[in-house]
């Protein structure tokens, strides 16, 4: 749905270094997920926070992460 709306190049990675999921979008926002984007809170309560104070600090943090991640799918 968000690709419909919003014509940009996604692309997902994998790495077995992290649980939770983060998504960050254009190097300008970052989200945080305790639950997977398939099942959601299928199963039990979860939050969607934005990082906002550490939002610098995390994202180099974890674009080490991401640049050593396997590549699951590339949409343009």
């Amino acid at each position: 749905m968000f690709k419909r709306e919003n014509p940009r190049k996604i692309e997902v990675r994998i790495s077995h270094k992290l649980h939770d999921i983060f998504l960050f979008v254009d190097r300008n926002a970052g989200y945080f997920s305790g639950a997977s984007f398939k099942d959601g809170a299928k199963n039990a309560p979860s939050l969607v926070y934005q990082i906002t104070d550490l939002f610098s600090l995390a994202l180099d943090g974890y674009e080490q992460l991401w640049n050593q991640a396997s590549v699951v799918a590339i949409e343009n």
